[in-house]
């Protein structure tokens, strides 16, 4: 059938993220941004498009963090691409893969290359194949709110490839 279409904008003005069981925080998170929305798709697996958080705010207890803009784009074709760029962090995600099998995939190689971290079980994930690469910019703020125990210096980068076959 047919996927749906999503084209509007919408100004968010203090989104209680708690009581959407987004996050499932103490401090009662709130969310503002003026957003852009331009996808086709009726799930993360076969989304694609475009989506634009500007004016951005997220503030938590006495804690506050904000940008500029976010903007997520992602692409079907032969293989998915992915694109995060924000204030925060860049980042790129392609080739063969499903959002929806992410989670377990990376709770899977956390349980084989660093068991001390997790309880979760290593069972193998659904097929996934893909590279990633991502520069980390101004994380401190947003650091302090979700990860106060881990500093990531600015500038830093990563990138690897994940096959979950081999």
């Amino acid at each position: 059938g047919k996927l749906p279409v999503f084209n509007f904008n919408s100004s968010l003005r203090k989104v209680d993220l708690a009581s959407l069981n987004f996050l499932n925080r103490e401090n009662n998170p709130t969310f503002v941004a003026e957003v852009s929305i331009s996808l086709t798709g009726n799930t993360l697996d076969n989304a694609e498009g475009s989506v634009l958080f500007e004016e951005v705010s997220y503030k938590e207890g006495d804690k506050l963090v904000t940008a500029d803009s976010i903007f997520i784009e992602t692409m079907l074709g032969e293989r998915r691409d992915f694109k995060l760029t924000s204030d925060f962090i860049d980042l790129r995600i392609a080739g063969d893969y499903n959002f929806s099998a992410l989670n377990r995939t990376l709770q899977h190689f956390i349980s084989l290359y660093i068991p001390a971290l997790t309880t979760l079980n290593n069972k193998r994930p659904e097929s996934q194949e893909f590279n990633f690469k991502g520069q980390i910019k101004k994380s401190r703020e947003i650091m302090s709110i979700f990860f106060p125990e881990l500093v990531i210096a600015d500038s830093s980068s990563f990138e690897g490839k994940v096959s979950t076959d081999n």
